[in-house]
C-alpha cells in the first residue's frame, strides 16, 4: 500500500518568505541570512542570538530578503562585536548607507550600534546586503540588523 500526497500547484506562484515589519520594526537575525563568499558562517558568540562570524574576507557578505511596507526613512541598528574599527555599506535594493563601527573589545562583546538612516526609495520586496568596504574592512561579528520606520 502506498499513500501519495500532492500539494496545490498554482502556475507562477511563489510563496513570499521575505522578512516582514512588525509594529514599524524589522529585525533580521544572523541565522536567517544567506551567506556568500569565503569563510563566513554562523556561530554562537552572542549569548542572546546566533551571530555571523569568521567574516575575515572582505569579499564575503550576508543577504536577507525583506518586504518594506512603504518608501521612506528607516533608522538602522546593528548588534555587533569587533576587535577593531570597521567600515561597510548596507544596501536595501539600490539604496545604500555607509557605516562605521568602533571596536567593542572582543568577539563576544556585543553592542548595539545606531548606524544611521537609510532612505528607501520605493516599497516592496528587497534584498538587503551588508557589504564590507574593501579598503577599511576589519572582521566583525554581526548578530542582528534592525530597520525602524521613522
Amino acid at each position: 500500500m502506498a499513500i501519495r500526497i500532492e500539494g496545490l500547484r498554482i502556475r507562477g506562484f511563489e510563496p513570499d518568505l521575505s522578512a516582514k515589519f512588525k509594529d514599524g520594526k524589522l529585525t533580521l537575525e544572523a541565522e536567517d541570512a544567506e551567506l556568500h563568499g569565503p569563510g563566513i558562517r554562523t556561530e554562537s558568540k552572542d549569548p542572546d542570538h546566533t551571530n555571523i562570524g569568521y567574516w575575515d574576507d572582505p569579499r564575503a557578505f550576508p543577504t536577507w530578503e525583506a518586504t518594506f511596507p512603504r518608501k521612506g526613512t528607516y533608522v538602522v541598528v546593528a548588534r555587533i562585536a569587533a576587535r577593531a574599527p570597521s567600515r561597510f555599506t548596507i544596501a536595501v535594493g539600490r539604496d545604500t548607507l555607509a557605516c562605521q563601527v568602533e571596536a567593542t573589545g572582543d568577539w563576544d562583546k556585543f553592542r548595539d550600534f545606531t548606524l544611521g538612516k537609510i532612505e528607501v526609495s520605493e516599497p516592496g520586496k528587497k534584498t538587503i546586503k551588508v557589504l564590507p568596504d574593501k579598503k577599511a574592512w576589519k572582521a566583525i561579528n554581526l548578530s542582528t540588523l534592525q530597520f525602524i520606520a521613522e
